[in-house]
């Protein structure tokens, strides 16, 4: 040592220094950025009741070896300012402080840490660090500086820091985001850490230099942000003092060196390849509006033997009801917009949505009632027989009883011809025998539902 190939050799001062050393036991360790970190043994202190958790104790060890008293416990408008600054980077509001100070309680202070973790600004101050190690920047850092649209990459890492995103995601669809299987619209955009560096527009630029230095330029920003490691040192020879050579630097570079793309940028400031993102919002609602069309989707291709399980369950669910207490929930009163009658007789429409009848009393009548439901499904109709102190008995039924001899019902669309309802199956909580509901849907049966 030094190998004979180098033509160098020690001197003796140089020799001389390397026997002292060794006779001084040759201590030598990595720097201390390469040795895995272990949990080391807490230490005993002699004020341990001061300390709330493991950290106090190493700070308080220092402390009594410097001769130095812990401060006093900040007073709580401090200590919710301190707290409120280092989770979302601006001072507490008013109102905040006077909260704060009327809370007496134990969880007073965890009230507030979960309210700021809570807060949109938690995220933003966390991102602060990101951004900066990232090189994120809204321009393009070439002549004239121009802006280039890299806001959607920002959106994404402070909504990843709000909604806790687990480390190793984070990183992944950063790094390889666009290489997933099926990537989402949030793993492309994050893939644009990839596209923080500067791009170059200038006219007598040669863009192979360009895509280059742009591969350079994402080597060593993986390396610093990921490993923590610098590695420029290496892109032009051996590493002196990190354990990186220039052959493994390269070997990282290639990584990174079949992005495609020429260096030349759009008009809207960014290098190509780019891709058009929503808004968060519009990419909300078109989250909603997937998961909407996804579940229309799903019920349209149901089987008609499912559906006519489904619905057949349903209905016997409704005659458990009915046999319980003979009422059944869910159901919305639908007001009728008119109602009247082929025998002459009275109809009104009272204002609590039921048709009252009276007047000319014949035999038989037809009642027509016309509603308009409100939007969505409409799966069943049910017929309510109601008393009244105007009806002779108070009913149900001008004379307390009636038979229901048909029950039809048809929709009627604002611009086309009325569609006939098909009723699968009635029901009801009490009938007079032999006058089964069922009857009713029968209009060609001479008997009907007797109430």
């Amino acid at each position: 040592m030094p190998p004979v190939d180098s033509n160098k050799s020690l001197t003796r001062q140089e020799k001389q220094l390397l026997v002292r050393w060794i006779r001084q036991g040759a201590g030598y360790q990595q720097h201390w950025s390469l040795i895995a970190p272990v949990r080391p043994t807490l230490p005993s202190n002699r004020n341990h009741h001061w300390a709330t958790n493991d950290i106090d104790r190493f700070i308080l060890t220092r402390l009594e070896k410097e001769g130095i008293e812990p401060s006093p416990t900040a007073s709580r408008e401090t200590l919710l300012r301190r707290l409120t600054l280092n989770l979302t980077g601006l001072p507490p509001t008013l109102t905040e402080i006077d909260n704060f100070l009327s809370d007496h309680s134990d969880e007073a202070y965890t009230r507030v840490v979960e309210r700021l973790l809570k807060s949109p600004r938690f995220g933003e101050h966390m991102a602060w660090n990101w951004l900066d190690a990232a090189r994120y920047s809204d321009t393009n850092g070439y002549q004239g500086d121009r802006t280039r649209t890299m806001s959607f990459w920002r959106d994404w890492v402070i909504e990843a820091f709000n909604d806790n995103m687990p480390f190793d995601k984070f990183t992944i669809d950063q790094l390889a985001g666009d290489l997933l299987e099926n990537p989402s619209l949030d793993q492309l955009v994050a893939s644009g850490f990839n596209r923080n560096h500067p791009f170059n527009g200038e006219g007598g630029r040669i863009p192979e230099e360009n895509r280059v230095e742009y591969v350079f330029d994402r080597t060593e920003t993986t390396s610093t942000i990921w490993m923590g490691l610098t590695v420029g040192c290496a892109r032009c020879h051996d590493h002196k003092f990190d354990p990186i050579s220039q052959r493994e630097y390269f070997q990282f570079y290639s990584y990174f060196n079949h992005v495609a793309e020429s260096g030349s940028v759009d008009a809207g400031g960014n290098a190509n390849p780019v891709m058009n993102v929503p808004t968060l919002e519009q990419r909300q609602r078109i989250g909603q509006m997937e998961k909407e069309i996804a579940d229309h989707e799903r019920r349209k291709n149901v089987s008609y033997a499912e559906l006519a399980t489904s619905r057949a369950e349903w209905i016997d669910h409704l005659q458990e009801e009915l046999n319980k207490d003979g009422k059944l929930s869910g159901w919305e009163i639908l007001h009728p917009e008119s109602a009247t009658t082929s025998g002459g007789a009275t109809v009104n429409v009272e204002p609590g949505g039921s048709v009252f009848v009276s007047g000319t009393f014949p035999k038989r009548d037809d009642y027509t009632v016309t509603i308009k439901p409100d939007a969505g499904s409409l799966a069943a109709i049910q017929l309510e027989a109601l008393t009244s102190s105007g009806l002779k008995y108070q009913g149900p039924g001008r004379k307390a009883n009636f038979v229901l001899t048909s029950f039809e019902a048809s929709l009627s669309p604002p611009d086309g011809e009325p569609v006939k309802l098909v009723f699968s199956r009635a029901v009801s909580d009490f009938h007079q025998d032999p006058l089964n509901v069922s009857t009713a849907l029968n209009p060609s049966s001479e008997q009907g539902w007797g109430i």
